[in-house]
């Protein structure tokens, strides 16, 4: 694990996101004591208590189409922004829980309602079900009146890859695209092939080759790794 630069408030809360971080390897080995709704609770409780939310914002419990979806709106909302948040978690071990401080200040910032859908995850339910439950939250968004120059789409991980799937699976069913899509250190290649999953070895604190080789066997079940819709990297991403 590296820590280089890091500062003393960094490093402690990198320490506590590994902590919660902890039962997700015993898990995915089918080891450990805990069912994959408690690992998952777990995950999102201590994140949420490291990340608070901030003040001036409410949560509330929506559903779209059917997906549960986390609502923030913060004090105030500007031009009725809406900000589409996909978490990350690998597919497998993600809570919207682990969000409140990071979508809070989204929309605070923003000063837009952040709509972050609670998808299921693998292995209960694995590819493509989590990238089947967004696109149909997405769906259910601009069915809603949300107006698609209004709407950004983000997300982090997994999420960040499910930011260039949605975006395609849209273009591709003649959907309204957002106004902007940002990938936060996107998850987008699952065969792992780069050579800097070698060559860095080592450098992330928080995810080794192996690791990710494991979830991404949890959550591919009889899928390729080379699935446009698992790794956005093997897409057509024109328009």
């Amino acid at each position: 694990m590296s820590t280089m630069n890091l500062t003393p408030k960094a490093a402690a809360l990198l320490e506590r996101w590994v902590q919660a971080a902890s039962d997700i390897g015993p898990a995915l080995a089918g080891e450990g004591d805990l069912t994959w709704t408690e690992v998952r609770d777990s995950y999102g409780k201590q994140l949420a208590a490291a990340l608070p939310a901030p003040h001036g914002v409410s949560f509330e419990r929506v559903e779209l189409d059917g997906v549960p979806t986390m609502l923030v709106v913060p004090d105030e909302v500007t031009d009725d922004r809406a900000l589409f948040y996909i978490h990350g978690g690998g597919y497998v071990h993600g809570a919207v829980e682990a969000y409140v401080g990071l979508a809070g200040h989204y929309a605070k910032r923003l000063g837009a309602r952040v709509y972050v859908p609670d998808y299921r995850q693998a292995p209960e339910h694995p590819f493509p079900t989590p990238i089947d439950d967004v696109f149909t939250a997405y769906r259910a968004l601009l069915a809603a009146g949300t107006a698609p120059g209004k709407i950004a789409i983000s997300g982090d991980s997994a999420g960040g890859a499910m930011v260039i799937t949605i975006m395609r699976k849209a273009r591709d069913a003649g959907l309204p695209l957002p106004v902007a899509g940002v990938a936060i250190s996107p998850w987008a290649d699952l065969t792992h092939s780069g050579p800097s999953v070698r060559s860095r070895a080592g450098l992330d604190p928080l995810c080794t080759g192996e690791f990710l080789d494991d979830l991404a066997r949890a959550f591919l079940g009889d899928a390729l790794a080379t699935d446009p819709d698992a790794s956005p990297v093997f897409a057509e991403v024109r328009g």
